[in-house]
């Protein structure tokens, strides 16, 4: 009897170490926590380089999307439903109806939001040419960091690629 206890309390401690073990390698193999979207963008906008750009594609950990939009404050939800092309039963809860102090960037594939994100106005501005417009994980991004406030537009030779088409 004493050496089926034994084996037990082997067996028992056998599984406590395992879950420790697998617990310790899960939470040690984050090198760095991820960055929101809006959190990389503010670095790269605060970062100290020549760089005045960056494409939408540089953005990291966001799931698989083919086209983003954002949308200025005030926007109603059914203009923001209209511009998707499909219902989103999630935009109410952004209220961006009754805010001033965010736009509303939102990543979808297909027929479905697969990222929604708040980039708050005090951090960065999204120009009006930025706003509404259907954009691709190829879209070029321009910084104007001469603003009071960063400035995010879409980069003149996109555009003039796109007036040209």
């Amino acid at each position: 009897m004493k050496k089926l206890k034994y084996f037990l309390g082997i067996k028992h401690m056998i599984r406590v170490l395992t879950f420790l073990f697998v617990l310790g390698i899960s939470t040690s193999c984050r090198v760095a926590p991820s960055l929101a979207p809006s959190q990389q963008i503010d670095k790269w906008i605060s970062a100290n380089t020549d760089s005045n750009q960056f494409e939408l594609s540089d953005i990291q950990e966001l799931p698989l999307w083919s086209a983003a939009y954002v949308f200025p404050p005030y926007t109603s939800t059914t203009t923001i439903n209209q511009t998707l092309g499909f219902e989103w039963q999630d935009v109410k809860r952004f209220k961006l109806d009754a805010r001033d102090d965010i736009h509303l960037a939102v990543f979808v594939s297909g027929s479905n939001v697969v990222y929604a994100e708040e980039w708050k106005r005090d951090k960065f501005d999204c120009s009006p040419m930025l706003s509404g417009q259907v954009l691709t994980p190829s879209t070029v991004i321009q910084i104007d960091r001469l603003q009071h406030v960063p400035l995010l537009t879409i980069s003149e030779s996109e555009s003039i690629e796109d007036g040209a088409n």
